[in-house]
């Protein structure tokens, strides 16, 4: 039997995953930050994926990957202005993500400092956006 959502549960079961993967980073970075510091950035990666699709899905728009940082993003900010100074610190952090799951010699140092970082933001940018779509879903 298939079971049909609304675009409103689509976003929650989202926000909720995308929880799960900072949760994930959490304990990664409480367990060995220097070591686990990749390992924050890909879940923290994840975990923006899937807030920022939970995002766009409560209000009605169309997501396609949600692995593609900087494409989810760019959709992000164009629908929702105000998201622009919640992602435009974790820019900085674009070629880290890509980096945490496609290593490379030359690729950017993962420190204890910069998961941390990262983590931190990412926190603030699944308050921002589970606010908003509670508040906009009453």
């Amino acid at each position: 039997m298939v079971r049909i959502v609304s675009p409103l549960d689509s976003a929650r079961a989202l926000l909720e995953s995308g929880k799960q993967f900072l949760r994930v980073a959490q304990l990664a970075l409480e367990h060995d930050p220097n070591d686990l510091a990749q390992t924050v950035f890909a879940s923290c990666q994840d975990a923006v994926g899937r807030l920022l699709a939970g995002y766009l899905l409560a209000t009605g728009c169309e997501v396609e990957k949600i692995r593609d940082f900087q494409g989810i993003s760019q959709r992000a900010r164009e629908v929702y202005p105000e998201i622009h100074p919640l992602l435009e610190p974790l820019l900085e952090f674009a070629e880290h993500f890509l980096a945490s799951r496609y290593p490379c010699e030359d690729g950017p140092e993962f420190s204890a400092e910069s998961a941390a970082e990262v983590l931190r933001k990412v926190e603030q940018l699944e308050r921002f956006i589970r606010d908003r779509i509670e508040r906009n879903s009453k």
